[in-house]
């Protein structure tokens, strides 16, 4: 595959964004492959200072409405499609741009890859949406076997990309003292289990720190019941967003963080503080793959009253020496989804493209 011209669209061009600050970090990445990047972004919240980079799309202060956006964006599609030719068209969890990109780029030679990491929408339309993608790809990419709510052949698990070398801390000794839950605050999250576990166990009197924020009105819905729920317990805290930017030194104040999403949900964030030294407890068995048996052992729980809490009430009991050892052998297996190897990994899940 010829790496010339690539088409890249998203959701947000921002570093300081905490869930998708990443996103720079990826065209980064693209830019050393492909000779000509352009990027077709939601919300464009700053510029990429790469010389062969360029950044098109929607201010994230613009007001338009929805209908408007849509418009504003074909334009800026069907002009670009026209004007460039592209080997490869990538859409990072935004379908409903990859469909429009593939009305107006009738290029047949132009390979068209869907990134979606996500369980189904439950709006119709957003299904449809989703269904459709699928339908014109020559490849959707995500990031576990689980991770995309469609069963296809088109269907590649590549893992997720992130940014190992900032992430990276090297932990002489292991104290079992600071805890986090590194999520966006959403119900899907199941934060108020977590918490309650957290309550229940003999670190009951620790800070537990929680780090992130909402995204749509039900999430801050929720996130209002849990601060009401635990307005009494001071040591549970709500620290909001923190720039993605800053997240890795943020990161290194912390001992433990929890996850306790279900099967759908790979989040990078137990990635990145497995990168950072961090032990995890973690529910959902995709991330198993980077845990021996006697670490899963330790630290997978079950969404299941006293799983969580009796499992923090055994580590207590751990030797330090084999809490490193096991933090050792877990950065060195998360260091195959680091960034560096994101772009390889794309390209050659489209070398075979499927005929359709």
């Amino acid at each position: 595959m010829k790496n010339i011209r690539i088409l890249l669209l998203n959701i947000a061009v921002d570093r300081s964004d905490v869930s998708l600050g990443f996103t720079s970090s990826w065209i980064k990445e693209f830019s050393y492959q492909y000779k000509f990047v352009d990027v077709i972004t939601l919300n464009k919240n700053e510029e990429i200072e790469l010389d062969n980079v360029k950044v098109y799309g929607l201010s994230g202060k613009n007001s338009l409405g929805k209908i408007k956006k849509l418009i504003t964006l074909r334009k800026i599609i069907r002009e670009l499609t026209n004007l460039n030719k592209y080997d490869l068209v990538f859409s990072h969890m935004s379908p409903l741009l990859l469909i429009i990109t593939k009305l107006f780029n009738t290029e047949r030679s132009t390979l068209h890859v869907l990134w979606y990491t996500h369980p189904m929408p439950n709006r119709i339309i957003k299904k449809l949406v989703l269904y459709i993608s699928l339908l014109i790809s020559n490849k959707v990419v995500t990031a576990s076997n689980t991770s995309f709510p469609i069963k296809s052949k088109k269907v590649l698990n590549i893992g997720h990309a992130i940014d190992y070398e900032n992430f990276y801390l090297e932990r002489d000794n292991v104290s079992i003292s600071k805890f986090l839950i590194l999520s966006r605050i959403s119900k899907s999250k199941n934060l108020d289990f977590i918490i309650d576990e957290f309550l229940s166990s003999e670190f009951n009197q620790m800070p537990l720190d929680i780090i992130g924020d909402c995204l749509t009105p039900r999430d801050y819905k929720y996130k209002q019941f849990l601060v009401n729920k635990y307005s009494h317990n001071k040591n549970i805290n709500f620290i909001g967003k923190v720039k993605h930017e800053n997240l890795s030194s943020i990161l290194s104040n912390y001992d433990v963080n929890f996850n306790a999403t279900n099967e759908g949900f790979y989040d990078k964030t137990v990635l990145e503080t497995i990168a950072n030294g961090i032990i995890n407890f973690y529910t959902n068995s995709d991330y198993s793959k980077h845990f021996s048996r006697e670490s899963r052992d330790l630290f997978q729980f079950k969404l299941e009253k006293n799983s969580l809490s009796n499992k923090l009430n055994k580590i207590k009991k751990v030797d330090s020496k084999l809490l490193t050892k096991f933090i050792d052998e877990l950065q060195n297996s998360v260091v195959t989804e680091s960034l560096s190897s994101i772009v390889y990994r794309i390209n050659s899940s489209v070398q075979n493209k499927p005929s359709q």
